[in-house]
């Protein structure tokens, strides 16, 4: 089973930290919401050392969360056959970079397949947008946070994928870009709540 819950938010405070702080409560909102829906026990949540969240008695459960400029996302997956599972999920607003910072920023720490992709693409900053959550969403489902990934890992490169053991969904909220990591494994589509 693999449930995406997102959520607009308003009204918002103003103050970065405060902002920072209620978009993060939505988010665990979302995932209490989810938790409820599908009737799960109630389990502590606690983190890797590298600071990844899970729920410390359901092995077989995974989540993440994710939130940008007044909006709040949750992936939950769950597994039956006993494996346990593995989901990352980012959501960014789309970026607004200009074109000279794209591609200073891309040459910098994008793969080559993914400077192409923005590169042709006929909007770069959706592009770019599209390109930064898929490789946030690779880095949590991976766990090891976004350093370990942003200027080493090539997400559009055409067996990455496959060479990864992983799949990717992508969303389109407004002008929110979501991206879905999960394992091959999971042959399933998201169910949205």
């Amino acid at each position: 089973m693999l449930i995406l819950h997102y959520k607009h938010l308003s009204p918002l405070p103003h103050n970065r930290c405060a902002l920072h702080e209620a978009q993060s409560e939505a988010a665990h909102m979302l995932l209490e919401e989810v938790v409820q829906a599908l009737h799960l026990p109630p389990s502590l949540i606690a983190k890797t050392e590298k600071g990844r969240p899970y729920f410390k008695a359901l092995p077989t459960i995974d989540f993440s969360l994710a939130h940008t400029d007044g909006f709040a996302v949750c992936a939950l997956q769950k597994c039956d056959n006993g494996t346990p599972p593995r989901v990352g999920v980012d959501a960014e607003a789309k970026t607004q970079y200009s074109d000279a910072k794209i591609k200073q920023f891309s040459l910098r720490f994008f793969g080559k397949h993914e400077q192409d992709y923005i590169e042709h693409a006929a909007d770069r900053q959706a592009a770019f947008t599209e390109v930064f959550v898929r490789k946030e969403a690779y880095a949590k489902y991976c766990g090891d946070g976004l350093g370990a990934h942003l200027s080493k890992t090539d997400t559009m490169a055409p067996q990455f994928e496959q060479s990864n053991d992983v799949r990717f969904y992508s969303y389109l909220q407004k002008n929110i870009f979501i991206s879905l990591c999960l394992s091959q494994e999971c042959n399933q589509k998201p169910t949205f709540l």
